[in-house]
């Protein structure tokens, strides 16, 4: 059996991302991603069962470096309003600085590709973030109950905001990001 090497795993991954960001998620065949990443199509098969796997694999991968670049400054004694403006800033400076993610985001969230245990499991890296949520809305600090309708309101403005960014129609500084920030959180809170 052959090793697996974690550098043709990277090298699939960011050729997967640029891919599907130029090409699309079927234009992106793994033939194109091998040739892409410098191996053969066969070894694509050592890492993963098929495209659905690697692709399923890859969303798991980016949902948890976001995650992990979001909470990186949270701590359980932020307000409400400071844990949604951290996530919405920390997402929003993420998406600007990683653009191949924010367009495979994009393209894979909505596909019939991904398996619901993938997106839940994705989702778990999240809890504090829910958690705050909740508690806040306990108490009547928000006044929206479903969180995912919540999340409406806070992650696709900032993701929106960022392609805007991204695609030069505007320059968003310190002060366009805050005004962003304050018109999704007056839309969750009552």
């Amino acid at each position: 059996m052959r090793q697996k090497d974690e550098n043709k795993r990277e090298a699939i991954y960011q050729s997967a991302l640029e891919l599907i960001t130029t090409e699309g998620l079927t234009g992106a065949s793994m033939a194109k991603i091998a040739k892409k990443a410098h191996v053969s199509p066969a070894t694509i098969y050592i890492y993963f069962e098929n495209k659905e796997d690697m692709l399923n694999k890859l969303y798991l991968m980016i949902k948890g470096e976001l995650s992990d670049y979001i909470f990186r400054d949270y701590h359980n004694d932020l307000s409400i309003t400071e844990g949604m403006k951290l996530y919405m800033k920390s997402l929003f400076h993420f998406m600007v600085s990683h653009p191949f993610h924010l367009s495979f985001h994009e393209q894979f969230y909505n596909s019939p590709v991904i398996k619901q245990e993938v997106k839940e499991e994705a989702m778990a890296g999240y809890t504090p973030l829910f958690n705050l949520y909740e508690q806040s809305y306990r108490e009547g600090l928000v006044k929206i109950p479903l969180l995912e309708l919540a999340g409406v309101y806070l992650t696709s403005p900032i993701m929106d905001l960022a392609k805007l960014h991204r695609s030069g129609a505007i320059e968003v500084n310190e002060e366009v990001l805050n005004e962003a920030l304050e018109m999704s959180l007056r839309a969750i809170m009552g």
